[in-house]
């Protein structure tokens, strides 16, 4: 039965990574991925791994059509006939189906570049102080549980805080990437002061999740506000450009 369970499980995660869900089927998902802790590791292993194929499928695709392009270049100038760029993105469009990645013309806002540099965060940590109370005692069980990859944990946990300080708010950004939660995730980063003790950290994050909501220039910004030599903010920076 496990086997089957799980069987049923790939092929729902697959098609929902190709667009190929009903609408039903996608509340099964959404349902599962906020009560089933088995199916949400699944599925993130999935889509992990699906991002870093559409990364390498589309930095090799990339490649090609430059070298194409410095092709047509080079035949222009010796007299030959210079294909406008529409052209050349056809070409694109043709080598895309012959690497049988289809499934990423339907997944329009998946972002590679997010996909290449997202890492949890495994350095989380903050110093335990005394007479922290509710706050301190489920913050450091939410740092834990993180670490474990139990992000849902963490966010039952922190969002039910009436009260939430820089680090709460910033674990729960995390937690949400963690989920692919990332407007949510957003959100929670926002309500980080410029007070915050791990700003590094911080803006880098947040950087990340503002490429995958493809807003690039206030990632820029927030990319540009990281120390470079803890973090590759230049590697980064010119892929968006």
């Amino acid at each position: 039965m496990d086997e089957l369970y799980y069987d049923n499980d790939a092929d729902l995660i697959d098609r929902h990574l190709m667009g190929r869900t009903t609408d039903s089927e996608k509340e099964e998902i959404k349902r599962r991925m906020e009560t089933d802790e088995n199916f949400r590791q699944h599925y993130n292993e999935a889509a992990r791994i699906k991002q870093l194929v559409v990364a390498h499928e589309r930095k090799t695709l990339w490649a090609k059509l430059a070298n194409e392009e410095q092709q047509f270049k080079a035949s222009g100038a010796s007299g030959g006939t210079v294909l406008p760029r529409w052209s050349l993105y056809a070409a694109a469009a043709l080598l895309v189906i012959g690497l049988g990645t289809t499934w990423f013309y339907m997944q329009p806002d998946d972002s590679p570049l997010y996909a290449q540099y997202y890492q949890p965060y495994t350095e989380l940590e903050f110093a335990r102080t005394r007479g922290g109370g509710e706050l301190e005692a489920a913050l450091q069980q939410a740092v834990e549980w993180y670490h474990d990859k139990h992000y849902q944990e963490v966010i039952n946990s922190l969002e039910t805080l009436e009260q939430k300080d820089d680090r709460v708010n910033f674990v729960l950004g995390l937690a949400y990437l963690g989920t692919e939660q990332f407007e949510t995730a957003l959100a929670r980063f926002n309500e980080v002061s410029e007070e915050f003790d791990q700003p590094d950290v911080f803006h880098w994050y947040k950087g990340l999740v503002l490429i995958k909501l493809n807003r690039m220039e206030e990632a820029k910004e927030e990319l540009e506000r990281v120390d470079r030599r803890r973090f590759p903010v230049n590697s980064i920076v010119e892929s968006i450009q």
